[in-house]
């Protein structure tokens, strides 16, 4: 199961990953960076993986040294 967590005031999505049967987070945790309003914070964290590759609009490019994932990270 995947779950995302939401802000209580607008909705927006924070944050989501894996849930195992035991309610706890399995696997990665997957962290929108848009959330973030620190512009020198996103220029020091490079992204080190890409999901969802295949929704990607045709004029953004693939992040130099980023792994490509066509879906959500697999569960460990």
């Amino acid at each position: 199961m995947h779950v995302n967590q939401l802000t209580l005031s607008l909705g927006t999505p924070l944050y989501g990953g894996s849930i195992g049967p035991d309610g706890e987070v399995n696997g990665t945790l997957v962290i929108r960076a848009g959330i973030f309003e620190d512009d020198n914070l996103l220029s020091k964290c490079k992204p080190i993986v890409e999901i969802f590759t295949s929704q990607r609009l045709v004029w953004i490019v693939p992040v130099e040294g980023c792994k490509q994932i066509d879906g959500m990270l697999p569960a460990h």
